[in-house]
């Protein structure tokens, strides 16, 4: 309501094209100094950041060092505060440590400003809250909802009338074309808006003047036995099975029946990845998963990632709970892993990413080592 009502009080005012037209907010949600206050903590943003405050950190209460304060200020107690997330919340850890060392002095309660404070659910670790940020921003919910983000940022709501409806507009100088520095004959003021713009922020060039359509996210439909969503996918597997040395045609009769639920979380179809007959009992996991035998475990693969997770397969006397969650290892390809095969023994893996890179691992129990990266292919995995 704030925001709306400054824009009408200052379109109250606006006389003639020479003043500066009205604007919902007095600040920008991205410049250079905002990507500086989250990067402080790694080099060479942080001797920017000392050049921009004068050859030294900001004042201690002013600095990033905590995640649920910023989250505050942006959503409810600073209305100036409009600021975007940077993309290294989504990927890079070593922000949110300080692992030169740097003194950013001490707050007014009392607190050195050191490593950023996460919030509990990330448990004090990094790269937690990294990947489950990283998963909120790939979930269904978020798939629904981007295009209305895009809308704003690139598309018909930028500027306008929808603009105007939408509650986005700023500053006129951050726009593209808006200012011709060229007409501008005073040097000190030419100078002076240049530095507005680069200091300021600047809105992105708008892509579509349409609406940017909405992501099509895939769900099971199931129609009495029959999974829809699971068709596609079995389409490339025709001829479903094939026995070596058996004549041009066999008949099969399915003498078990069991339904898969074993790394089937946060799947959307019924699709089963490997499957196995240990002593009489048939074990199948997802489509994303690969059993590894020896050790009644599977991997899961094909998350944000960009690694691999290891899971109970089977209900052991040390292990008593399926698909439960034994290690994670984050970052073992550049992209997503579209494959992964272990050795029948358990202790290689193989992973193909949509980089077209195939790496060899080296699993023994707790970690896994990287072995050997393969570069042969020009198409993803």
């Amino acid at each position: 309501i704030q925001f709306q009502e400054r824009y009408e009080a200052l379109e109250s005012n606006y006389m003639n094209e020479d003043e500066p037209p009205p604007f919902h907010y007095g600040t920008h949600y991205s410049c250079a100094a905002y990507v500086l206050y989250y990067l402080m903590r790694l080099e060479p943003f942080s001797r920017l950041a000392l050049s921009l405050q004068g050859g030294r950190f900001d004042v201690a209460d002013r600095l990033f060092h905590n995640i649920g304060g910023s989250w505050k200020s942006a959503s409810t107690e600073n209305l100036q505060d409009v600021r975007e997330l940077i993309p290294e919340f989504f990927y890079l850890p070593e922000f949110l440590v300080n692992n030169n060392n740097f003194d950013f002095g001490t707050t007014q309660t009392g607190k050195t400003v050191h490593h950023v404070t996460l919030p509990k659910w990330a448990k004090g670790d990094p790269r937690r809250f990294i990947r489950i940020n990283r998963q909120a921003l790939e979930s269904e919910y978020v798939s629904r909802s981007l295009h209305k983000w895009a809308d704003l940022i690139f598309g018909f709501k930028q500027r306008g009338r929808e603009a105007v409806a939408a509650l986005n507009t700023f500053v006129h100088v951050t726009y593209e074309g808006t200012v011709d520095l060229d007409s501008i004959e005073d040097p000190i003021q030419r100078e002076s808006i240049i530095a507005q713009i680069q200091n300021f922020g600047q809105t992105p060039s708008r892509l579509d003047r349409k609406p940017f359509p909405s992501r099509n996210v895939v769900s099971a439909v199931k129609e009495k036995s029959i999974d829809f969503s699971a068709l596609s996918s079995l389409a490339a597997l025709t001829p479903p099975f094939c026995v070596v040395g058996a004549p041009h045609r066999v008949y099969l009769r399915a003498t078990m029946l069991d339904t898969c639920r074993v790394g089937m979380i946060g799947q959307l179809d019924s699709s089963v990845g490997d499957m196995c007959l240990v002593k009489g009992q048939l074990v199948g996991v997802g489509k994303k998963c690969a059993l590894i035998l020896p050790s009644k475990k599977y991997y899961r693969f094909g998350g944000p990632n960009n690694g691999v997770s290891v899971h109970v397969a089977m209900t052991s006397a040390r292990h008593r709970e399926v698909n439960r969650v034994l290690s994670i290892h984050d970052g073992m390809h550049r992209g997503l892993i579209n494959v992964a095969k272990p050795s029948l023994n358990g202790l290689w893996l193989v992973t193909g990413c949509v980089d077209s890179t195939v790496r060899v691992w080296r699993y023994d129990g707790q970690n896994v080592q990287l072995q050997a990266t393969l570069c042969g292919h020009e198409g993803s995995m």
